[in-house]
């Protein structure tokens, strides 16, 4: 019988931890390995392989210096340049997060394991936060929120039962120092602190008075607000950051500049955020995903949701009938779950809105939703328990665990097709350039990537063709309107990001194209612009100007690191694309003629038919015209690519070579219908 106690204790604390695993296991491992870089990551791991962990403390000294020091101590020594540690880590740091929920949660309501339970498994899966896959720069985001959780957690284990003396101590006193650290990290997390004190005057809910109530709130809360002004005066006085989104100063400075308006705009998008974290984030990303999932994804996701959630309520239902587990709320603790809820993301909301963010879904701007994820996950369980229906109660879970699921697997499928393009793009280009010059501005598309800062190409052009520390060897440019405008008028640009700076001189921009998941990597001709039919209409702007004289053709290739790039991919059609067009830009036309045999050889065709045109004009320029004849109705099929061709045959200078010549003069006949 004792045994039998021992066991089912044992079966009540591990079964959170099952569930959980189960739940974020199936959302976010699968694609684990196929996983990669993004965004401001190539940033970081540029600034790591090329001059060493100690530059992650520069780059981060301007906003949020103690995330340098982690970087540069911890993670980077421990992790590297490969991105599947990265990766682990963060998913570890996610579920230690949700099982700390879960414990909070239980130091709250702990007659409510079950609405606790829901509570952690829909928060590790929330879909209003979709960053998860991008594993370095958000490690310090999970950390973050995971320390803060915690740090909350044992200040509320501190006073929710009768312990000694000396270990109310080492919990407060961890409490403290785990607070310390997540405010040193990431200021406009400091909104839970705010929670905490919520949280602290809801358990000293059995004082006899309001008055006595106030005071051991108070008296319980002092360590944290010590630590809260601690932080606040070194980040106000002491520290003064160099990005205006994370001066503390200047946001309250604009706050005593114009009040009433201040507080206007707060309050206005404070409701918008509350809306937005607590309701649109179950509903919004969801529909952008998977209304927007290729079929396959689609019912992967919806496979792997459906028997994972499944899977999850027959557990909790063997759990329920096999333990002392309560499956409902009474109706004061539903409040109670709400108006917490409630008061945690509008709370943890204000500090994001005073330093002028805002949640956005559809971009890396829903990391804002973060902070207030729990909350919003309170708010719904909370709704969910005041349904009468225990069988409509758990549909209605399942339906929102499984819309869920769904949403974090097609996201982490997305990024990792994301990954596969980026790898493929990157080696594409070390086949098709062997080197490039110095202060070569990089403009590039790259079909299903979005591309929101210019160190996502100049980061792992740099780690390619120049390695070494130092200035950057390579820049590049973002395709916004003003950058376009840039390029096209010639001028230039300069700017610092993060200590590193970045000189664009547009004269020396060389225009890279992916323009679809199927299409080779295409560089731009100025002087023989040969774009695709699917090409984005950004790059038909630029296109006129992309100077290949970039490109050092004659160089040893640089060849691109494995640990960040992966193994280099099979030699399929693009590889002999890539070289195809290297030697047509060397002009050595027999070569490009054996790569047209050998293409033909292997059956190798491409999936845009401008990829054909290196090979037309090799064989044409080497006179081998019954091969080139099979070419011609494959480009005439496309009207806008045979458009290009011959507006550029037509425009085509005299040449003291004869071969070239008379290849002009057949493809001017034979593709454009008329005579030299």
């Amino acid at each position: 019988m004792i045994f039998q106690k021992s066991l089912k204790k044992r079966a009540e604390k591990l079964f959170p931890l099952i569930i959980l695993v189960l739940a974020s296991a199936v959302a976010y491992l699968p694609q684990a390995g196929r996983l990669g870089y993004y965004r401001d990551d190539w940033n970081l791991i540029y600034a790591g392989m090329t001059q060493g962990a100690t530059k992650f403390i520069d780059i981060y000294s301007v906003d949020r210096p103690f995330i340098g020091y982690l970087f540069s101590w911890v993670f980077y020594p421990l992790f590297g340049n490969a991105a599947l540690p990265w990766i682990i880590s963060a998913y570890l740091i996610r579920l230690a997060g949700a099982l700390t929920a879960y414990w909070l949660l239980s130091l709250l309501f702990p007659r409510q394991k079950l609405a606790g339970l829901f509570s952690a498994s829909l928060f590790i899966i929330f879909p209003g936060f979709l960053q998860q896959p991008n594993a370095i720069q958000y490690q310090p985001h999970l950390l973050n929120l995971t320390l803060a959780l915690l740090s909350i957690a044992l200040s509320v284990r501190a006073f929710v039962s009768d312990i000694r003396p000396l270990h109310r101590l080492i919990l407060i006193i961890s409490a403290f120092l785990l607070g310390l650290v997540s405010l040193f990290m990431m200021e406009y997390y400091i909104g839970l602190e705010g929670v905490r004190l919520i949280l602290l005057w809801y358990i000293s809910r059995d004082s006899t008075s309001l008055i006595q109530r106030i005071r051991a709130t108070l008296k319980r809360w002092i360590p944290y607000a010590f630590a809260t002004s601690v932080f606040l005066v070194w980040r106000i006085l002491i520290f003064h950051p160099q990005r205006t989104g994370t001066d503390v100063g200047k946001i309250f400075s604009g706050i005593v500049a114009s009040p009433a308006y201040k507080i206007l705009t707060v309050l206005s998008e404070l409701l918008k955020d509350f809306i937005e974290i607590s309701f649109m984030s179950w509903a919004v990303p969801p529909y952008q995903l998977v209304s927007a999932a290729r079929l396959r994804d689609f019912g992967t996701a919806l496979l792997l949701g459906g028997l994972t959630v499944g899977l999850i309520a027959l557990l909790v239902w063997w759990f329920i009938r096999n333990h002392d587990v309560d499956s409902c709320l009474v109706s004061s603790e539903t409040m109670d779950i709400l108006w917490l809820g409630v008061a945690w993301v509008l709370i943890t909301s204000i500090p994001i809105i005073m330093a002028g963010r805002e949640v956005t879904f559809g971009a890396s701007l829903d990391r804002f939703s973060f902070p207030g994820s729990l909350g919003a996950v309170m708010i719904l369980v909370s709704f969910l328990f005041t349904l009468n229906s225990r069988h409509f109660r758990w549909g209605v879970f399942g339906a929102i665990g499984i819309l869920a699921m769904m949403t974090q697997v097609i996201n982490t499928t997305n990024y990792a097709n994301q990954a596969e393009t980026v790898r493929k793009f990157w080696w594409q280009l070390s086949w098709r350039v062997p080197q490039l010059e110095r202060q070569t501005v990089l403009v590039a598309y790259i079909a299903s990537v979005p591309i929101e800062e210019d160190y996502e190409i100049w980061g792992p052009a740099n780690m390619i063709y120049y390695p070494e520390p130092g200035p950057l060897g390579v820049q590049s440019e973002v395709l916004t309107r003003v950058a376009v405008q840039d390029i096209q008028m010639g001028s230039a640009s300069k700017r610092i990001m993060r200590t590193i700076e970045v000189e664009r001189d547009y004269v020396n921009t060389l225009v890279l194209t992916m323009p679809t998941t199927s299409s080779c990597l295409h560089v731009i001709d100025g002087q023989r612009i040969e774009l695709s039919e699917s090409e984005d209409y950004r790059i038909q702007l630029v296109a006129p100007f992309s100077n290949l004289t970039r490109i050092r053709t004659e160089d040893k290739p640089h060849i691109p690191p494995e640990t960040v790039f992966g193994p280099e991919p099979e030699h399929d059609w693009c590889y002999y694309y890539e070289q195809a067009s290297l030697e047509r830009q060397r002009e050595n036309w027999a070569a490009v003629a054996a790569l047209a045999n050998r293409v033909r050889e292997l059956g190798l065709r491409p999936r845009d038919r401008v990829e054909w045109l290196p090979f037309l004009y090799g064989l044409v320029y080497t006179r081998q015209y019954d091969a080139a004849n099979s070419l011609i109705p494959v480009i005439q099929e496309s009207s806008f690519i045979r458009f290009q061709v011959c507006q550029t045959l037509q425009k085509s200078p005299s040449s003291n070579n004869l071969a070239i010549v008379e290849g002009n003069a057949y493809l001017l006949q034979s593709l454009c219908g008329q005579r030299e």
